[in-house]
Parts: C-alpha cells; structure tokens; sequence
C-alpha cells in the first residue's frame, strides 16, 4: 500500500499535540515555582526533532513513486522506494555525505527536495519556506538548550528574541499577541505548516 502524506501529517499532529499537553504541565509547574528544567529542555529539543523527522519524511516520501497527497494526487517520483530516496539524500548532504541532512532547516530540507525532483516541491517550498515558520527560532532555541553554556546560542538567541523580560528558557512562558505562550505558538506554527506541505 502506497505512503500518504496525510500519514505523516497526522503523525506529526499527533507528537505536537503530546509536546503541547507535556508544555501545560511544565506551565503549572513553573507558575508553582517548581519548574524541572531537564523535562522543559527535552520538550523544545524532541520537538525540533519530531519537526525534522516529519520534514525528512515528507521530502523522503513525496520522491517515492505512487505516493498520495493530502488532496488525493498520485505523485511520480523517481525513486522506487524511501529506503532508495533517502540513501540518495544522505549523497546530496553538503559537508559530511552520508550523514542525515538536517532536515528541520527549511533552505536544507528544499535543497534535498529538487535534488530528488520530488514533484511537489513547489507546494512543500511554499509551507516549508513560510516567512512566519516558527522553526528557526525552535531551532536557535534548541541549541541553547543543548549548548546552554554556548556564547554563540546565548548572543543568536539574544538577536532572536526582541521581548525586554527574555531571561533563558522563561521567554517561552510569555504570552503572544493571539493569547497563547510562545512555545504553543511554535507548535500550532509548525502544525499549520504540516497541514499546508501535506496537502
């Protein structure tokens, strides 16, 4: 049976959605002062890994003849099957071939996307492409966490985050202008973005 992107759309949304409800309880526990940092950690850092995961396998699937979109096309890619494509997509990595491209950058994963003259990448460059995508800045956000002692991550994150009460991670509780806390808004960011590039 052939791959549908709405698989993986409904994947991702599903992952979303536990980082979303995992995010609430570290809400409570931070407005109790009682925050556990190496849990807020692994939600940003597995989120921005549940995005690449989702963007490799989009870009992977939509190369693979017989492919269904969300809107029910048939895509003719070049590739008999994922396991071919992605072997394929490992030879196109700028720097060290044969290691996974980093999937979450959108520049990266379009790149990747006309090597493998994957049919629908107008439609995945559109969403992935998305001038609102939240995904830099989970990005920067991630590598700070991973890297917390970085002066690099600490002066990028510094240029990111235009908000006089950024201290560290706690930028992630404040509240948008749409009325949810930053991180929800980068999760229902990407889920739109999902929803779009699957289509």
């Amino acid at each position: 049976m052939p791959e549908t992107l709405t698989k993986l759309k409904r994947e991702f949304l599903r992952k979303s959605e536990a980082h979303a409800l995992t995010f609430r309880n570290i809400r409570l526990s931070w407005e109790n002062n009682r925050i556990d940092r190496h849990v807020l950690k692994f939600c940003i850092i597995s989120l921005l890994d549940d995005w690449g995961k989702y963007c490799r396998d989009l870009v992977i699937f939509s190369s693979v003849r017989g492919t269904v979109r969300g809107n029910g096309q048939v895509l003719l890619g070049q590739f008999p099957n994922a396991r071919a494509a992605a072997e394929e997509a490992r030879r196109t990595k700028i720097g060290h071939i044969g290691q996974e491209p980093r999937w979450h950058d959108a520049k990266e994963a379009l790149r990747i996307a006309k090597k493998l003259a994957v049919p629908n990448s107008g439609d995945i460059g559109a969403a992935l492409g998305a001038m609102n995508s939240p995904a830099d800045k989970l990005r920067i956000f991630r590598n700070h966490c991973a890297h917390e002692s970085s002066i690099d991550c600490g002066e990028k994150l510094r240029n990111l985050i235009i908000s006089p009460s950024f201290q560290d991670l706690r930028h992630i509780f404040e509240v948008t202008e749409g009325g949810d806390y930053v991180f929800e808004s980068w999760i229902r960011g990407l889920q739109d973005i999902s929803i779009a590039a699957s289509y």
